[in-house]
């Protein structure tokens, strides 16, 4: 998980004793504040240079969910920034 402080990121700003983050994927997470005064709080991404991509998408009804999730999977496959050497995931809720 990549974190980035640039914009605020607090759907609850009121809350006393919790950090709020946005990652890199536009998900907001809470840290609470005793966890930072434990030690160090790290980023599971480690120092990667890959992460991971969310891209919503809406589909129409009636919709070949394997044809669209299959086209979904080679347009990232084919993107020059997918990093290949990890599966490339489609999750359909």
């Amino acid at each position: 998980m990549s974190l980035t402080a640039n914009r605020p990121a607090s759907p609850s700003p009121t809350l006393p004793g919790a950090t709020w983050l946005r990652t890199f994927d536009d998900n907001t997470v809470m840290i609470p504040n005793a966890e930072f005064l434990k030690g160090a709080v790290a980023n599971s991404n480690s120092g990667a240079l890959d992460e991971m991509v969310v891209i919503p998408v809406d589909l129409p009804l009636p919709c070949n969910v394997a044809e669209a999730r299959a086209i979904a999977a080679d347009a990232a496959r084919a993107s020059p920034y997918c990093y290949l050497k990890k599966p490339v995931a489609v999750a359909v809720s």
